[in-house]
């Protein structure tokens, strides 16, 4: 008579057991992925960040204190010139870019409008 070796192996349930522990990894990680994915920042809000930020440059730049809205590529931005409630010599400069009435961007900064006298002697 021919003895047959035994094989080692997993049995059913052990298989099933570790593919449980698998797809549960597989799931958390899925959604952690989804996550980090859906809230990070796009391209537009990038670009309007970027937009935003070159008005501002040349606002100050040129000292031009007016309120403006641009329209670029489909993007609006909305530039506002509002008075501190502290003093006169200050300003808010308030930057907001829109896309289809979705505010991509928001920006608030104080700025001093008085030239600064230096005095020679």
């Amino acid at each position: 008579m021919v003895k047959l070796k035994k094989i080692q192996a997993f049995t059913i349930l052990e298989s099933m057991v570790a593919m449980v522990i698998v797809m549960i990894a597989f799931g958390l990680t899925s959604v952690t992925l989804i996550n980090i994915a859906s809230s990070g920042i796009t391209k537009e809000k990038q670009q309007a960040a970027a937009l935003a930020k070159l008005i501002r440059n040349e606002t100050l730049q040129e000292s031009r204190y007016l309120d403006e809205t641009i329209t670029f590529e489909k993007m609006t931005i909305e530039k506002m010139i509002v008075a501190h409630p502290l003093s006169d010599e200050l300003k808010i400069l308030q930057l907001e870019a829109y896309k289809d009435k979705e505010k991509l961007f928001e920006s608030k900064e104080i700025i001093l409008l008085k030239d600064f006298i230096t005095n020679e002697n």
